[in-house]
């Protein structure tokens, strides 16, 4: 056989293992990369599912504590609303960082509701707030009180909490709630205050 002949065929097969070599390698890394993620992703969720679990069990702990029957109740994230149709009452459930918190509202003292939107710029330099567009901060559900007390402010969404895209799905479950909330308002003034269960949280403007 001639010698470049052969030095060919040698030639050849050493670049076909060379690039089965990187092909087998580029797999191995894609595989690896794969397996990593979905890892990740499996546990996320069960993370999420053992958080949502925990926040069930003390919302249904709660409701048990002041006899609350729930008719309708809706999960928000971190947060938990419920209503009971009988006694005409709202909760409401939230874990924050420093613990959880939580209101019993008496829907016979609420006046009014409406959703509440907070808007904030993007950033903070003067010279960029003419030409920038404002962004949903918080959303939430304000309560007035036929009494003149303080409004009570139920936050659905809050930005640096909650996922960006969530807000859409939030915000309408905001107008859900106003809008059921607003259609069991009466009249009537009783003389009992809103129960707050845990600390107060701060209210908007």
């Amino acid at each position: 056989m001639d010698v470049k002949a052969t030095y060919n065929v040698t030639d050849f097969i050493t670049r076909k293992k060379q690039n089965m070599t990187q092909v087998f390698t580029t797999i191995l890394i894609m595989g690896i990369v794969i397996s990593v993620s979905l890892t990740a992703i499996i546990i996320n969720h069960i993370i999420r599912e053992r958080k949502t679990k925990k926040l069930l069990v003390d919302f249904y702990g709660l409701a048990a504590q002041f006899k609350f029957y729930i008719s309708k109740q809706e999960a928000l994230g971190k947060r938990m609303i419920a209503l009971d149709n009988n006694s005409n009452r709202l909760i409401f459930f939230t874990v924050t960082p420093d613990g959880r918190e939580g209101y019993l509202v008496n829907l016979d003292e609420v006046s009014s509701s409406a959703v509440k939107r907070v808007y904030v710029l993007g950033k903070s330099d003067d010279k960029y707030r003419a030409n920038m567009e404002p962004y949903v901060k918080v959303i939430a559900l304000r309560l007035n009180y036929k009494s003149g007390s303080t409004p009570l402010v139920l936050t659905f969404y809050e930005k640096g909490t909650d996922s960006g895209y969530k807000r859409r799905a939030l915000e309408a479950k905001a107008n859900e709630w106003q809008s059921l909330v607003s259609n069991r308002l009466t009249t009537e003034i009783r003389v009992k205050d809103r129960r707050t269960i845990f600390e107060k949280k701060p209210l908007l403007n």
